[in-house]
């Protein structure tokens, strides 16, 4: 599905009214694929402590600035600890960084930061607003979703197992199919039922709701996963993205309520979550 829409989103950047996608189109820089590239050359290399720095003092040194001089202790672990978690360091964990004399003083607040729950906690919100996550279903009514947070918490533990990202990606598109064992895999998929939804709908209009609710999937695939804004071509029978509609339109959704704790310890599946796993990020699905 993903790639019936990105070829879509390559169709609309077409002038042509035939709609081919022509060679230039395909250059458009968002479609090339990421090649290795070589550090640009900078004046105070010793300032550098990762490639990515080059790249960075390269842009600073253009219009002859220089980088601000490093930032103290209490400052860089006030910093990254609220970027990490959403939440500042306790006065016993900047103590502890301050006075720690270690060679890799800072690589060890990282790691903890990462291996943190609220790591995941604090870098979902992130995805969750770009995939229009709510625990309601909007319109006048706003009723409740109640299971809405299983796909909270399916994201929150991807994060948090470090989940390679096209994994993350295919489980919420068809998770049921690819791994119907894994109930991690079931909660992702819960991404094609978050959308909106009318409550009171006339019998007449109950088809028109229902390709609505579609095109909202499709739309937000597309500016989710492919950096595409494809809602503007919906109304259209034909093409691409009337076959991503259709493909859509074999997912219904079924609630089913079943009492047990979350799992990924399937001998069956290729998802392995890294050693830091907390027992404590468990659900019910």
């Amino acid at each position: 599905m993903a790639i019936i829409a990105l070829a879509c989103g390559l169709a609309g950047l077409s002038s042509r009214a035939d709609g081919q996608v022509s060679e230039a189109d395909r250059q458009f820089w968002s479609f090339q694929r990421l090649d290795a590239v070589t550090a640009p050359a900078v004046r105070d290399k010793s300032w550098c402590q990762t490639l990515i720095d080059d790249f960075i003092l390269a842009k600073i040194e253009q219009p002859g600035l220089k980088p601000a001089p490093a930032a103290a202790r209490r400052t860089l672990i006030r910093r990254v600890t609220l970027d990490l978690w959403g939440l500042p360091p306790t006065p016993q964990q900047i103590d502890s960084f301050v006075h720690d004399d270690s060679h890799n003083a800072w690589e060890k607040v990282i790691d903890r930061l990462l291996a943190s729950p609220h790591y995941g906690e604090r870098w979902a919100r992130h995805w969750l607003d770009v995939v229009r996550f709510a625990e309601s279903y909007g319109f006048e009514h706003d009723l409740d979703n109640d299971h809405a947070y299983h796909y909270r918490d399916f994201v929150i533990r991807a994060l948090n197992d470090d989940m390679p990202f096209d994994q993350f990606v295919r489980w919420q598109l068809a998770g049921d199919e690819l791994a119907p064992e894994q109930p991690l895999a079931r909660m992702a998929t819960a991404f094609l039922a978050i959308g909106v939804r009318n409550a009171d709908i006339a019998k007449v209009r109950v088809e028109q709701e229902r390709y609505d609710e579609l095109d909202d999937i499709a739309s937000t695939i597309g500016t989710s996963m492919l950096g595409l804004s494809i809602g503007c071509a919906m109304p259209s029978p034909r093409g691409c993205l009337a076959g991503a509609r259709g493909a859509e339109q074999s997912t219904e959704l079924l609630t089913k309520s079943v009492s047990r704790p979350l799992r990924t310890e399937s001998a069956s599946t290729t998802y392995t979550p890294r050693s830091c796993t907390r027992s404590g990020l468990t659900t019910s699905c």
